[in-house]
């Protein structure tokens, strides 16, 4: 964030592009912005074309035919909550533009982390909320109840995992919840909230007592992003929590997002078809904890990675990572070998509303012997839910090494360009 003061028309944003030369820094170019003298409602995404500076000896330049993706937004005051530009740098030039969005969900079980001998019910109540910039709850759009289920025990009370309640029906497709519209761009759905809330009643000589379990909140616009990332509907475990963080329970469910005008995503790999058991087919869930809970003063969270390669075809890597408008970068790994582990951690920061880090993995060809000079760039993965103690394994897909088209060899490592070659995974 920077604070401008002005009188009058308010001032031109310029951007300067700058290049190293033998006798130090150049401008190459600019790209201008005229900036407005009120707030803007929603994020600015602007493609600009660089006007080109001569050099000393303009006969000897080259033609710049340049643009720069800009994504800016004008605040009310100095220190509000930052949106999350990279983010939006990254969608596609359609992410602003206005349309209708169809949510589905099925929900299965519930597990609470801790039973009881007590005879229990639980009720679920779901919601999409539109919150701003601070996670503040704006309106409430839509919002629905699931029934009323009897938490069962299975075996041995002592194994406070297995207490569970079930919505089973004869498709083996849990509890469908009605279908839900929703009116904005993909760049909106930040501002919009998954919201799941969890009571338990206990039954204790004939009265009963309700008591809040646990919620859990997520950005419509993450859950999307793991959608789009597959192509397929997400299943997962929701993490209920209560105020002070504890986990209570999981909530098993099933959820898409897709435009109106398109066809729902693929059922996700391993979910029963009608007629199936659904209790054979799952496996492992990724368990989605959700957005960061709310400690005062406290916006963002701050870990370390360390980072795993195998089978990288490269003579000196380095790993990028980058997250929440933050980056760390790892030293170059000399005699790189199949399996390759880097001492240094890198510093990684997620914050309330954004835990998605992506991971670059570059060679450094400044001692190449094919002549370039430009760092290559071998593969790249997303991590959509960053939190410490987990283990992500991705593959990385690009271009060819050594590839005689270095420029579509990197679109395809940035993922513009359908890839050619698996180049290696990481961990």
């Amino acid at each position: 964030q920077h604070e401008v003061e002005y009188d009058g028309r308010p001032p031109n944003l310029e951007i300067k592009i700058i290049a190293s030369r033998l006798l130090g820094q150049r401008q190459l170019g600019s790209a201008f912005i005229a900036l407005p003298n009120v707030v803007t409602e929603t994020i600015q995404r602007q493609e600009l074309k660089v006007r080109q500076v001569p050099g000393l000896f303009p006969i000897f330049d080259t033609k710049m035919e340049s643009t720069v993706l800009v994504v800016w937004q004008v605040i009310s005051h100095h220190g509000s909550a930052q949106p999350d530009l990279s983010r939006v740098a990254e969608m596609s030039g359609d992410a602003l533009v206005k349309k209708v969005f169809m949510m589905t969900a099925n929900l299965f079980r519930v597990k609470l982390v801790r039973g009881s001998n007590l005879t229990q019910k639980i009720s679920l109540r779901f919601s999409v909320d539109r919150v701003d910039s601070e996670g503040n709850k704006v309106a409430q759009l839509i919002s629905c109840s699931a029934p009323t289920r009897e938490i069962k025990q299975k075996g041995d009370s002592n194994k406070t995992d297995l207490s569970e309640a079930v919505w089973p029906d004869k498709t083996a497709m849990g509890w469908t919840l009605p279908n839900w519209e929703i009116q904005e761009s993909e760049v909106g759905l930040m501002s919009y909230e998954l919201h799941i809330r969890a009571s338990i009643t206990t039954e204790v000589e004939g009265i009963e007592k309700t008591r809040p379990l646990g919620e859990y909140k997520e950005t419509l616009a993450n859950l999307m992003d793991q959608i789009q990332e597959k192509s397929r509907q997400l299943h997962f475990l929701a993490e209920l929590s209560r105020e002070d963080g504890a986990r209570t329970a999981l909530v098993e469910m099933c959820l898409d997002l897709y435009d109106e005008g398109q066809p729902p995503h693929e059922a996700a790999l391993g979910m029963a078809r009608p007629g199936e058991s659904s209790e054979q087919l799952r496996f492992n869930l990724p368990v989605r904890a959700g957005k960061m809970r709310r400690i005062e003063g406290q916006r963002n969270e701050h870990f370390f990675a360390s980072v795993l390669t195998f089978g990288l075809s490269a003579s000196l890597p380095y790993v990028k990572i980058f997250s929440a408008g933050t980056s760390g970068h790892s030293e170059r790994m000399k005699n790189p070998e199949y399996i390759n582990e880097w001492e240094d951690s890198i510093p990684v920061t997620t914050s309330r509303t954004n835990r998605k880090a992506r991971v670059e993995i570059w060679n450094d060809n400044t001692l190449s012997s094919s002549g370039t000079t430009k760092d290559e760039l071998i593969g790249q993965a997303t991590i959509y839910e960053s939190f410490v103690g987990h283990t992500y394994w991705r593959h990385l897909y690009g271009g060819a090494h050594d590839a005689n088209f270095p420029y579509e060899a990197d679109r395809m490592g940035r993922g513009t360009m359908p890839a050619s070659t698996y180049r290696g995974s990481i961990a």
